[in-house]
């Protein structure tokens, strides 16, 4: 429910993006190879979309090339 209510304020955001977001939550500070595995998705498409989410302000990176929601 936490996602379905970041997600309604920033009306954007797609349902791939959705699916990351989702992955993120439930495998914290993850790299991008794990996100994409998890998410069923290419490395490409994923990063691109994980840099999205980043100018959004719902994701950041972490030394290591680690991935996080921002709380």
């Amino acid at each position: 429910t936490n996602l379905h209510v970041q997600t309604s304020l920033f009306p954007e955001i797609n349902a791939e993006q959705k699916i990351l977001l989702t992955v993120l939550r439930q495998h914290e500070n993850c790299t991008i190879d794990n996100i994409a595995l998890q998410a069923n998705m290419p490395v490409s498409k994923t990063s691109s979309m994980l840099l999205e989410l980043e100018f959004i302000g719902l994701v950041r990176t972490l030394p290591g090339k680690l991935y996080q929601v921002v709380p």
